[in-house]
């Protein structure tokens, strides 16, 4: 959960608890009032705002916390030194392929995208989650010929990236002959 959401949760709290404190301070008649039709028209009205309210915190933390299915995909394309490569002819060492923030590596697997020539990465909730909005996410890859290829850096809400090779001649040369 962000900052930003722990505010909203604790302001939306915070009424809650001071509309049920006045509600019942008005209904017990702590509240000394010269007039009892207003008295007990802000017990009606009260209790319905209490129940309004409760229902809305349910539903913004019932919101985040049943968003379990819910995943971050990025889309990777092929290297600008290499816009012809077939990303099905690259195998990924699944071990060494990472998201990567300045506060946390996680793994990632790369697929072969249904989306032309591309491949999909998929973030899983629990480590999205951890990726603040204003964080610099990369990605680190490693092929099973021993080539290494970075994605990034871009923000969480950008969703296609063009991938890099950190040794373009090696993977010139890995990749030159398209029946390897």
């Amino acid at each position: 959960m962000t900052t930003i959401q722990k505010v909203i949760l604790s302001v939306l709290v915070i009424v809650v608890l001071g509309t049920v404190a006045a509600v019942l301070a008005t209904n017990v008649g702590w509240v000394a009032n010269k007039d009892p039709t207003i008295a007990k028209n802000f017990a009606t009205w009260g209790s319905g705002s209490v129940l309004a309210e409760i229902v809305a915190l349910f539903i913004l933390i019932g919101r985040k916390a049943f968003n379990l299915n819910s995943r971050v995909s990025f889309q990777i394309t092929p290297a600008s030194d290499f816009p012809t490569l077939n990303p099905g002819r690259i195998r990924w060492k699944e071990a060494s392929c990472f998201v990567k923030t300045d506060r946390l590596q996680a793994p990632v697997k790369l697929i072969v995208s249904q989306i032309g020539q591309t491949w999909s990465v998929h973030i899983p909730p629990r480590v999205i989650e951890k990726i603040a909005d204003t964080d610099w996410i990369e990605f680190r890859f490693e092929d099973d010929r021993g080539n290494t290829w970075a994605a990034g850096p871009i923000l969480k809400n950008e969703y296609v990236i063009p991938l890099q090779t950190l040794d373009a001649e090696k993977v010139r040369q890995a990749y030159r002959n398209p029946d390897q």
